[in-house]
């Protein structure tokens, strides 16, 4: 019997991606467009046709364009919930959600606190902390007002209140003092961009990818400056590029951090670095 699965299948042939890539880009347009899992439409629940037809289009501009699937239908998946995405606003990776993990190691759930989160983009960041921690109090700064548009946004779709958005250039328009600032900051170097994927290099932010001094200017800035924003537990949590924990340890270390981890990610990767202000 013909699987409508075959036909999306087809229609990415002239797409250069893994078949784990295909897969993952049918099921999520299966659950997020049509409104089913995967398996459930493999073992025969069956979507309307206007649906299929919405599905095949998206995946013609995919095709046609290179664009990735999320911004076309202006979609993504974050720590399990549904977020807003854009051109201003670089696409939720799972490995960011690591962060959260490690916000659990130095916060328990009922626990009142105050977090910082750098660079926000589509807030996902902040607003799955503000749904894991109902009594913390978290602000998300951005310097893109588009992006704050779109925090304020995903924040109202999944009825977060105990998170507020804030344009600032990093501590810029900051005056407050917070138990914990967390950043996923933009970190590769301008020198590295050949090595970026060229639909990624082609459709997403630049000033959310790249950043000056080989890709560390950003952790020199909020590292060099939190302590003036820090108070409490005074923790430090980033997520960091590929071999980049070197230079970031010994800035941490420079700048009176201490009890410094680093986690990995799903690759083996050292992904995540935490470290605690001592005051």
């Amino acid at each position: 019997m013909f699987w409508f699965g075959d036909e999306l299948y087809n229609l990415y042939n002239s797409v250069n991606l893994e078949e784990s890539e295909k897969t993952a880009e049918i099921e999520f347009l299966l659950e997020v467009v049509g409104g089913i899992k995967y398996k459930d439409y493999i073992l025969g629940k069956r979507i309307s046709d206007d649906k299929k037809e919405l599905i095949v289009s998206y995946i013609r501009q995919r095709t046609e364009t290179d664009r990735p699937i999320q911004q076309i239908i202006g979609k993504s998946f974050f720590a399990g919930e549904l977020f807003c995405v854009n051109e201003n606003t670089l696409i939720p990776r799972p490995e960011t959600e690591l962060i959260i993990e490690v916000l659990k190691d130095y916060f328990s759930e009922n626990e009142k606190f105050g977090m910082l989160d750098i660079g926000s983009g589509t807030g996902c960041i902040s607003i799955i902390a503000a749904k894991n921690f109902r009594q913390a109090n978290i602000l998300g700064c951005d310097n893109c007002q588009e992006c704050i548009d779109t925090c304020q946004k995903n924040a109202d779709l999944l009825n977060c209140s105990n998170v507020n958005f804030r344009l600032s250039d990093v501590f810029s328009n900051i005056k407050d003092r917070f138990d914990v600032i967390v950043s996923n900051p933009p970190y590769i170097s301008y020198s590295d961009k050949t090595q970026v994927q060229d639909n990624v290099l082609r459709f997403e932010p630049h000033n959310a990818l790249f950043a000056e001094n080989d890709g560390y200017y950003f952790y020199e800035k909020i590292i060099s400056e939190a302590h003036n924003y820090l108070c409490g537990k005074s923790v430090l949590i980033f997520e960091i590029g590929i071999n980049q924990e070197k230079r970031i340890c010994e800035l941490l270390k420079d700048n009176s951090f201490s009890e410094i981890r680093i986690k990995k990610d799903f690759n083996n990767i050292n992904r995540i670095i935490s470290a605690k202000y001592s005051h």
